[in-house]
């Protein structure tokens, strides 16, 4: 399917979004809806268009990965594109946006989804990980099978307490110290067994997305990070406007929707005139329409001069 074919399918102008994804998902189209988007693909494309409509800080992000291609971002072909939408919206949503990228996997394993911020939240202690990961294997193998053993022997002291044996308090505390001290550094290690990609995801975040030059706050976590098909992982929405009330935040959030009007029964919309065609509702647009249509003036009935009744000649 082509980008222009999405925006002049005229039989959709007189149908509601909702329709038109209906008749998408029966083709065996998939359909993905979030606060402010909507994405669509088919099992045989290797790419999905994304729509939305007011999402600023997702149309940097877009326009900004597009002029700094990484294996980090995902991959757009070409840059967000506002068309007219071809299906019956509300006058709030004349025009949306439209980005066609490659396409990508949620994350669904339990540990990685649990644990994605407080991997990036603390810098430090995961670049002692990523040099350890790269340049010594060997060390991170003895610190693995060192924390087993001291994690075990901490248990039997534990044991030893609750029956009343006392054990050496000294041997327990320089036991808690060692694996508290070393523990988050493990707490990275596993996760890069397990995602290989993950130390390069946040090599990058940390040292050049970070220093990108955005006005935006950073979203990270689960739901704005999905991999590739060979489990590369990709930030996908990093970014979010922050500093707004709740209320503001939720205004935004209904705007976004797309369309704006999706109820699945509206009694003005179904009052159709059949012998004129489908009559549109106030405070809509049909598909193609940018602007709302004044209605005509009507023009000034011509008054006809008063009939003489005295000259009339018959």
């Amino acid at each position: 399917m082509r980008l222009d074919e999405l925006t002049g399918v005229k039989r959709h102008k007189t149908r509601y979004l909702s329709d038109v994804l209906a008749d998408f998902q029966a083709a065996g189209g998939s359909v993905s809806s979030g606060q402010y988007g909507t994405v669509l693909s088919m099992p045989k494309w290797s790419y999905v268009f994304k729509f939305f409509v007011s999402d600023d800080p997702y149309l940097r992000f877009v326009r900004w990965a597009v002029k700094n291609p990484s294996p980090f971002v995902p991959r757009f072909y070409g840059s967000a594109r506002r068309i007219t939408p071809f299906y019956m919206r509300g006058e709030n949503t004349p025009q949306v946006y439209v980005v066609k990228m490659e396409k990508l996997e949620p994350i669904t394993d339990l540990w990685l989804r649990e644990n994605l911020q407080n991997l990036f939240m603390n810098p430090s202690m995961g670049r002692r990980a990523i040099e350890m990961f790269r340049d010594n294997r060997a060390g991170w193998a003895e610190m693995k099978a060192e924390m087993a053993q001291k994690k075990a022997r901490l248990a039997e002291l534990k044991q030893l307490r609750l029956r009343g044996e006392r054990g050496s308090p000294d041997e327990r505390f320089a036991l808690q110290d060692w694996i508290s001290e070393n523990s988050e550094v493990a707490f990275f290690m596993t996760g890069f067994e397990q995602f290989p990609s993950l130390a390069g995801l946040l090599t990058y975040y940390w040292d050049v997305f970070l220093r990108a030059p955005m006005e935006d706050a950073h979203d990270i976590h689960a739901n704005n990070i999905m991999h590739r098909p060979n489990g590369d992982l990709v930030l996908t929405d990093p970014l979010w406007e922050g500093g707004k009330s709740p209320e503001q935040e939720y205004q935004e959030m209904m705007r976004a929707e797309i369309g704006g009007y999706d109820d699945d029964y509206d009694p003005e919309y179904e009052r159709f005139n059949y012998e004129h065609g489908p009559k549109k509702p106030s405070g809509y647009l049909m598909g193609g329409e940018r602007f709302a249509k004044k209605p005509k003036r009507p023009k000034p009935k011509k008054q006809s001069a008063p009939v003489d009744y005295d000259n009339i000649p018959f």
